[in-house]
């Protein structure tokens, strides 16, 4: 009789020992899913890239960047060349829904909106703040209004999108007067600007930017 509720009791502390470990298991993937998507070293490093070649591009000194990083424009994109794949019959304009003109596919993009990629490009959507202590680019300045300043350029930059080898990204950019998805590759260790697909229509049907 001792015996056997010794034994009940072992496997009870056994189960316990399952469930409980089953659950940090559980913790510690969600963690490193949230750790994965949230800012990181690269976003600043594609962040500052860009500001600094907008800057000689663009000549000007002065840049103010929106502090909002949602990436809800890139995300759009995605869901859009994913259900085109999925429904070969999608009517041919469906991107006017999202604001944005036709896509045009070559090799670079084929390698980052593919069945492949789409479920881990799609898990990145975010809407949080750029930290500006991490931004090395010399006169970027946190943009609190929405007045136009002259002389300055005023720009919003969603948070990158990766592919899954982090080689490729897809970034939303939002400049005073025209936007539209940047695609970022990572060569020789630098990232770099590559092209920019599905420029934004004058009068959209999607806010990308929030204050």
């Amino acid at each position: 009789m001792v015996k056997s509720r010794r034994r009940i009791k072992k496997r009870q502390v056994i189960k316990v020992s399952v469930n409980t470990f089953t659950r940090i298991l559980a913790l510690f993937y969600l963690l490193s899913a949230t750790l994965c998507f949230a800012q990181n070293d690269e976003d600043y490093l594609i962040l500052n890239e860009f500001l600094a070649s907008t800057k000689i591009v663009s000549k000007v000194d002065t840049i103010y960047l929106r502090p909002t990083n949602q990436n809800s424009f890139s995300i759009g994109v995605v869901e859009s060349e994913r259900y085109k794949e999925e429904h070969p019959c999608a009517p041919e304009n469906m991107e006017l829904d999202y604001g944005f003109i036709s896509i045009q596919r070559d090799s670079v993009v084929d390698q980052i909106l593919n069945e492949q990629e789409y479920d881990y490009l799609l898990a990145q959507k975010a809407n949080s703040e750029w930290d500006f202590s991490k931004i090395n680019v010399s006169n970027v300045f946190r943009y609190a209004n929405n007045r136009k300043k002259r002389g300055v350029e005023i720009i919003s930059v969603g948070k990158p999108v990766y592919t899954r080898d982090k080689k490729a990204a897809l970034v939303s950019i939002s400049y005073y007067t025209r936007s539209g998805i940047m695609v970022f590759r990572k060569i020789n260790g630098q990232w770099q600007g590559n092209k920019i697909i599905a420029p934004l229509l004058i009068q959209p049907k999607v806010q990308l930017w929030k204050e």
